[in-house]
Order: structure tokens, then sequence, then C-alpha cells
């Protein structure tokens, strides 16, 4: 019975001191990519550039109008034997029209007007001298249907300026995408950082724990010899001094791990959760022992970036030298007459229709037009604009790959400035601990002060903060590379 409280209680102490949660990178990242705001808004970029790439399409909408009227005239004929009657009516019209990709412009359309008419004719007989008045009503329906055809040949040849409003906007979210990537991984970078910086200061807070207990310990020791009249009480002094060193640094450290704390608390509790240590170290070895390529900024996204912007620059060229062209278009009309009325005079009715010989029913109308701003000044200074444009950017060209080149280089040397360090750091360590030996070993004999070891033992520390430091930058330095030459 003894033995399953006592392996209840270790169990239950277990889970009090080891109880965290672990927390992994990828886990980790995971959260970070759903919750921040930062990487929603780049999301929304991209949306909002897919949407203009959609309204770019609306050149090609199918545009329709419908037009509803009345109307009315009063006709004054020369011949004063005919009288007409105030004529009314209505019409409407109905239209439709599309752009072709061609640049090729259709358009159809219906349109109908129904007239009254009306009046009186006289009529005179010159045998007798007398005269008759005849009355007369007419109504007139006339359909037409509309065809109109015109297709540009110079400004907006064949549809270029349409087709170019696309392909601008499709560049444009090819940029987009690319900025959101790299804007995204700048982003999540600076948070893996936090991360290991988050397991480095574990590690500190854990080392300069065990120092200080260890530091404690030799105070209570020294503590005694001085009480027994072994040591000068100095040595009490220096050893606490040394303790409250420690300490100092043991606050700064928890200083440092509660800002990232509130760095970290939009997002979850790093109380409640424990870094991945065993990742920390199999980063630090899989990226001591990586080799960092120099890789040329022309395989970089950043290039890519300012490849498709000159492209794009070099269309707008092409499209701005189309707009100085004249318009110069070629069309073609053609009407068809649905003509019916019907005509009521002296009691006998009479009808006309589309088909009677009396009236022509098709119209058809073909040729060119051609217009042109006289200076056209505007189109002009936006062609040379154009150029300036491409000018820029090849000049912006050279200006990144100059920067890109030399930030490449540093993080290179840094890199084996990290790993130079790295051996020193160890070599600096086993100079101490065999020097921290050898005057402890003098201590005792009384051939050395305690001054000397408990400087040796800071020194000692101080490397090992030092070596968790270095580690960091390592992991670091290779996360800016790889956003860098991304």
């Amino acid at each position: 019975m003894k033995r399953t409280i006592i392996l209840i209680v270790l169990i239950f102490l277990s889970a009090l001191f080891y109880g965290n949660e672990i927390l992994t990178f990828d886990e980790y990242v995971k959260v970070i990519s759903e919750k921040l705001p930062e990487i929603k808004l780049n999301n929304n970029e991209v949306t909002m550039q897919e949407l203009e790439v959609k309204k770019s399409y609306s050149a090609f909408d199918v545009k329709s109008g419908i037009k509803l009227y009345g109307q009315g005239s009063q006709t004054y004929p020369d011949n004063e034997n005919t009288i007409y009657n105030y004529s009314p009516g209505f019409g409407s019209a109905l239209t439709l029209t599309n752009t072709l990709p061609s640049g090729t412009e259709l358009s159809a359309g219906v349109t109908y007007r129904q007239t009254y008419s009306g009046g009186e004719v006289t009529s005179a007989n010159t045998m007798t001298g007398s005269s008759t008045t005849a009355g007369w009503q007419k109504t007139t329906y006339n359909p037409v249907v509309n065809i109109v055809v015109t297709q540009p040949l110079l400004y907006n040849w064949f549809g270029f300026l349409d087709r170019y409003s696309i392909k601008n906007e499709q560049n444009k979210l090819k940029i987009e995408k690319i900025i959101q990537e790299l804007n995204n991984l700048n982003i999540l970078n600076d948070y893996k950082k936090v991360y290991f910086q988050w397991i480095a200061l574990n590690k500190k807070l854990e080392l300069i724990d065990k120092t200080i207990k260890n530091t404690e310990l030799q105070v209570s020791l020294i503590n005694n010899k001085v009480n027994l009249g072994l040591l000068e009480k100095d040595c009490l002094e220096t050893i606490r001094y040394s303790l409250l060193q420690y300490e100092k640094q043991k606050k700064e450290y928890q200083f440092n791990y509660e800002k990232l704390k509130n760095q970290l608390s939009s997002f979850f509790d790093i109380q409640s959760y424990q870094p991945e240590d065993t990742f920390f170290n199999q980063k630090y070895e899989e990226y001591l022992n990586k080799n960092f390529d120099f890789i040329d900024f022309v395989k970089t996204k950043n290039s890519q970036i300012l490849n498709i912007s000159k492209s794009n620059y070099e269309l707008l060229k092409k499209a701005r030298k189309n707009e100085t062209l004249p318009h110069f278009n070629l069309f073609a009309n053609l009407d068809i007459n649905f003509y019916y009325a019907e005509e009521i005079s002296d009691g006998e009715k009479t009808t006309y229709t589309f088909y009677d010989n009396n009236y022509k029913n098709v119209d058809f109308t073909t040729g060119i037009e051609f217009s042109l701003p006289l200076g056209n000044i505007n189109a002009r200074s936006n062609l040379k604009e154009a150029q300036l444009l491409i000018d820029n950017i090849v000049l912006e060209y050279k200006k990144t790959k100059k920067k890109y080149d030399n930030q490449l280089m540093n993080v290179l040397s840094c890199h084996q400035y990290i790993k130079n360090l790295i051996d020193l750091n160890n070599q600096s360590l086993e100079s101490l601990s065999s020097k921290y030996t050898i005057q402890l070993d003098q201590f005792k004999k009384g051939m050395t002060d305690l001054q000397n070891i408990v400087d040796t033992d800071t020194s000692i520390t101080t490397e090992k903060m030092n070596e968790i430091d270095i580690k960091v930058n390592l992991i670091n330095n290779l996360l800016d590379y790889e956003y860098l030459t991304e």
C-alpha cells in the first residue's frame, strides 16, 4: 500500500513539474500563420488583385439597352387641299452590344415605332366647279432589326488595347502572389526566431538556476569555514558578490522571458507549453554542417518580380504607342424594315407591307471612319512616360542585385564567422574547465585565492551562455539566408 501511495505521489509531482505540453515547431508555425493578421492582409491583397483580373474582362461584357418613348408630330403640307391632323405615337428600342477579343464590336437591336395619322383631302371638280372633302386615317407599324459591325484597324488594332488591360492585371497578379510569398516568409521568419529565442531563454534560465544553486552551496561552505577560522571573511564576501551577480543575470533573463511571453500572448500562453528542445539541437547540427551556396540573383523571387514588371512596362509601351495612332475603323450597318400600315380613306381600307415593291425593306451601309486628335499631346506624353518606366525598372534591377549580392556575402561571411566562434568557444570552455580544476586544487593547498576560482567559474558560465547565443545566431543566420535567396 505504501509503495502504491508513493508511486501516485511521484506521478502527481511529475505531472506538476513536467506537465507542460510540448509545442512542436511545426505546430507553433501553424498557429502563428492562422492567427497573424499580417498574413491575412497579404492573402486579401492577392484576392483583391484576382478580382481586378476578373474586372478586366468586363471589356467583353454584353451591354444591353432599352428605350421606351412617346412621340407626336404635326405635318404642314405644301398642298393646301390636304390637311394633316396632329400625329401621336410611341416607340421602343432594345440593343445588345458586345466587343470580341479581336476588337470587333457587334451591335444587334430591334426598334419599334407605331404612329397614328389622319386628315382630310379636298378634291375639286373642274367641270362642275364643286369640291368634295374626304377624311383619311392611317396606322403605321414599323419594326426594324438593326445589325452594326465595327472593326478597328489602327487604334486598338484588332482589340490590342482591350487585351492589354487583361494581360496587365494578370501580370500584376503574378507579382502580387510572389510578394505575398516573400512577405509571409519574412513575417514567419521573425516568429521562427522567437521560437528559438524561447528555447534559448529556457536554457539560460536552467543554466543560471544551476549556477545559483551551486554558488549558494559554496556560500554555505565558505561561511562554515569562516566561522571555523579556516578562511578570511573577504572570501565570503567574494562568493556572495558572485551570487548577487548571478541573481541579477537571472532577473534579466526573467524580464526577457516576460517580454517574449507578451509577444506571443495573442497566440497562446507559453507558460502552458514547452518548446521542442530536441528540434533546436537537430536544427543546430543540421545548419552547422550545411554548406551555404552563392545563389545568383536571377534565381530569386525578387528577380522574378522585377522581370515581370519589366515585361509589363514593355507591354505598356506598346499600348501607349498604339494609342498615338488615329482611329481608323471598318464598319457595316444593316437595317431590315418590317413595315406595315393600314389606311382608311373614304371608307376604303388599304394595307401596305414590307413585301410591297413601293417600300424598301433593307438598308445596308458600309465604309470606313477616320479620326485623329490634332497634336495628340496626352498620348505622346504617355508613350515617353512608359519608356521612362522601363528605364527605371532596369536601373532598379541593377540596384537590387547589387544590394542582394552584398547582403548574401554578409550572410555567408557571418555563417563562417559563427562556425569559427563555435570552435573557439569549445576550446575556451575546455581551457577554462581545466583551469578551474587546477585552481581548485591550488586553493586547497593555499597556493591561490578564492577570487581567481570565482572569476574562472564566472567565465565558464559566460562561455556557456555565449554558446547558447551562438547556436541561436547560427539558426537565425540560416533563416535570413533562406529568405534572401528565396
